[in-house]
């Protein structure tokens, strides 16, 4: 199910990492935007399992969140995807996936997509002195107060960390998150405005996240 797999070995990759549960399009945006500013060819979504600092609380929708991601890179041509951590198993560290993709390729470069918030804490992630040593960041960041914080955080980190390389990708102001779509659908709001239309079509098809068809008189 890996598409990784199938492509050919490309001189870069750009990881996009996270729970996606579900993809929203605001994950869109980001990816869409840093496909067009850096010109990767493809953005690879990359679903995690579980991670160190966000235990989930729910059943398991590892396969309703691959599934979701898989789907949303048959309909959007700057996207492909990777089970990898998925089928890894157990807590989903950054460092574990890069070695992999190094291991796989070592003169490939690695590129890692984050958000402006998980940039702050970039140096608490495991590992993190060898993590910037390896990889290439690109913190996505929105509006001036967003992008003044990103780039002192930047310059603190090449500082502490000399040779590391985070690069900065503005982005439209979309306020969205999974924990925004999950509670409009548990209360039986609507919620297809604020994923793409292929992700909402299966979360109604499988009832995911309390979903239930609205009654007909």
């Amino acid at each position: 199910m890996n598409s990784l797999n199938r492509q050919k070995r490309m001189d870069k990759i750009c990881i996009f990492g996270g729970s996606f549960d579900p993809l929203h399009l605001g994950h869109l945006a980001m990816a869409e935007t840093a496909h067009r500013e850096f010109g990767f060819p493809k953005i690879t979504l990359m679903p995690n399992n579980a991670t160190y600092y966000k235990q989930r609380k729910t059943e398991d929708t590892s396969s309703h969140r691959l599934a979701m991601v898989r789907l949303c890179s048959e309909h959007y041509s700057y996207l492909t995807f990777s089970d990898m951590e998925i089928r890894r198993g157990g807590t989903t560290l950054t460092i574990d996936t890069v070695e992999a993709l190094k291991r796989e390729d070592p003169e490939r470069e690695v590129y890692f997509l984050l958000g402006g918030d998980s940039l702050a804490w970039l140096d608490k992630w495991v590992r993190a002195d060898e993590l910037l040593a390896m990889t290439h960041f690109i913190a996505a960041v929105r509006g001036d107060v967003g992008k003044t914080e990103a780039k002192a955080l930047i310059q603190k980190y090449k500082e502490a960390y000399p040779g590391s390389d985070i690069q900065l990708l503005s982005l439209p102001e979309i306020r969205i998150s999974s924990t925004a779509v999950r509670e409009r659908i548990a209360g039986g709001k609507d919620f297809r405005e604020l994923v793409p239309p292929c992700v909402a079509d299966y979360i109604e098809e499988h009832g995911l996240y309390g979903w239930k068809r609205p009654e007909t008189l």
